[in-house]
């Protein structure tokens, strides 16, 4: 039978483990969110992204420090793109012609990351389409919700999805949206990683 002081002594060397920096915790999603914004008027929706569709959306990240650095996604291949910024960089693949992998990490120890959003406006070429409702926008077929597969990190991870996609001059169905924003309770710091999938669909 082990003795209280062997218990109170492991014990407390896991705690100071979980405590230790560097110990990877695991990050939880608080949910995922929409409105209305600015809405992208659109001639037709379709099931066939790519990373040259991406491509037209850019990307706002802001950091801790309060600096807010703004980029664009170039293409690494025909479905894969990045954005790399000074301290930061998203990774997008292409799942399918409906459906992009993301990931999110930090390069190196310095300024961390409290918010992403991946942009969109009348001259971009890709929408976000959520599940609900089913059946939504026309060519959009049944979406995917924001879905994190990895979470790594002392935080929780918030979605937004904003700026509506109608086919004009239809209103807008609340399936379709322009822009994703990402945020966290706390600072999204080196060694942290953030992996999602999301519906993304063509704007024409």
């Amino acid at each position: 039978m082990l003795s209280l002081n062997t218990i109170s002594t492991s014990l407390l060397a896991l705690t100071a483990t979980l405590a230790a920096p560097g110990f990877a915790s695991a990050g939880t999603f608080g949910g995922m969110t929409f409105s209305t914004g600015v809405i992208r008027c659109a001639a037709t929706v379709s099931q066939s992204t790519n990373a040259s569709i991406i491509t037209t959306n850019w990307v706002e990240i802001d950091y801790c420090s309060g600096y807010t650095e703004y980029l664009t996604f170039t293409p690494t291949s025909l479905t894969a793109v990045q954005a790399i910024g000074a301290n930061a960089a998203i990774y997008g693949n292409v799942a399918s012609g409906s459906s992009t992998d993301y990931k999110l990490v930090v390069h190196t120890p310095g300024d961390d990351v409290i918010a992403v959003r991946i942009m969109g406006s009348n001259n971009t070429k890709m929408g976000f389409d959520k599940k609900l409702p089913n059946p939504g926008t026309a060519g959009s077929n049944i979406g995917l919700d924001f879905t994190p597969s990895v979470m790594t990190g002392a935080w929780t991870v918030y979605a937004h999805l904003t700026d509506a996609v109608a086919i004009c001059p239809s209103a807008p169905r609340n399936d379709l949206y322009a822009s994703l924003h990402i945020r966290f309770t706390d600072c999204f710091r080196y060694g942290d990683y953030l992996r999602w999938k999301i519906d993304t669909d063509r704007v024409n």
